[in-house]
């Protein structure tokens, strides 16, 4: 039922009967989108079936071999297949789980709704960020796009891409720039206030991380959401256990001279670095005097309780 194998060959099928349409309608998306959603699942699968059963009734007992002929196990949500992804795929991040959410979520008004959903949208819109999910997930799996894609659609989707970037970088530069004329037209006062005022929200902790405002080069706040977190090393000097956390860029905003980045395409397109990290320690033996009793350590290197 979880099978990587099957996963990964259904999501071939469905992309093949994509490619069998001479014209990009309706159903040549459809079958794309369909096909997606096994494609997102596979890498789940290949770490273990489990991951994929919901935690109701027997659905986990199934996926690790204990099957019962009248059992119905049932599936995780798309959303928890996307929060899974996360941890298990290293660059499935903030940016490529809001791409899959979109494409999800335009699936579903289609299947779902009223609503011509795929007429209303544009292959601009949706075939980039198809491309940005299956490369980073044929990666992990150590395929092409082209294996489970047909080169035709690879390739039109990633010209797309490149249009769509293009397009991104000249609004953020445009906003950069209006921003910049804005800095440029305040006085000298106004200027000393507003960085006086950053400063003090970084300094009274009320932003998460302070960087320079590629607008004006003041400080900016920069909103992060925590990505992965690598395994703990203890490092000898430290005395402790460390661990990393990967940080995405989520958004920017400089109070001083207005300038907005909404996304992480954005706060990159504007020259700043995607990802942050942070190590942090964690002693894992602090406080253990109050689980011994009292004592010294004895000529043979033990401890010796007072008792003794």
């Amino acid at each position: 039922m979880w099978s990587y194998s099957e996963f990964l060959k259904k999501a071939r099928l469905y992309f093949s009967r994509a490619s069998e349409h001479d014209e990009m309608d309706d159903e040549f998306t459809l079958w794309l989108l369909l096909g997606l959603e096994f494609l997102l699942r596979a890498p789940l699968a290949r770490v273990h079936p489990s991951l994929l059963a919901s935690p109701e009734g027997e659905s986990v007992l199934h996926a690790v071999g204990i099957v019962r002929s009248d059992a119905r196990p049932k599936s995780i949500t798309t959303k928890t297949v996307l929060d899974r992804l996360k941890y298990v795929v290293p660059d499935f991040g903030q940016d490529r789980v809001s791409d899959a959410l979109y494409l999800a979520n335009l699936r579903n008004e289609e299947l779902h709704t009223a609503n011509a959903a795929l007429k209303e949208v544009s292959e601009e819109h949706w075939m980039p960020r198809l491309i940005s999910v299956v490369e980073v997930l044929c990666q992990f799996l150590e395929l092409q796009a082209e294996d489970v894609l047909n080169s035709d659609i690879v390739a039109q989707a990633r010209a797309l891409r490149i249009e769509v970037d293009r397009a991104l970088e000249r609004d953020v530069q445009q906003a950069i720039s209006r921003s910049r004329y804005f800095f440029g037209n305040l006085t000298a006062e106004e200027r000393q206030k507003r960085r006086a005022s950053a400063i003090f929200a970084v300094q009274h902790g009320y932003r998460q991380k302070a960087v320079e405002c590629p607008a004006c080069g003041s400080i900016a706040d920069l909103d992060m959401t925590p990505g992965r977190t690598t395994k703990s090393k203890f490092v000898p000097e430290e005395n402790s256990f460390v661990h990393v956390v990967v940080y995405v860029a989520k958004s920017l905003e400089c109070q001083v001279c207005g300038l907005q980045l909404t996304d992480t395409a954005q706060v990159t397109a504007a020259g700043l670095p995607k990802l942050y990290q942070e190590a942090r320690s964690e002693d894992r033996y602090a406080g253990w005097q109050e689980y011994v009793d009292e004592g010294e350590i004895n000529e043979a290197g033990f401890y010796a309780s007072a008792d003794e």
